[in-house]
């Protein structure tokens, strides 16, 4: 998932459902990175227990309100 969403600058907000899976995912580097109008995330989901880079993650994401 590294890099997903980078720079999906006019992206405002994001609910993730509980089908989508993340238990086996090792990185998510810059997954929102640069995703200038992002305000809100649900990651309530997400199971990060095998995830082992998170690194600028929400890098560059000023308007981030809510996660």
């Amino acid at each position: 998932m590294e890099n997903m969403l980078h720079e999906c600058y006019k992206l405002k907000e994001i609910k993730f459902s509980n089908k989508f899976k993340t238990d086996k995912v090792d990185s998510m580097r810059s997954m929102f990175n640069k995703c200038m109008d992002l305000e809100y995330l649900d990651l309530s989901n997400f199971d990060t227990s095998n995830t082992c880079f998170m690194d600028f993650m929400f890098n560059d994401c000023p308007k981030l309100k809510e996660i």
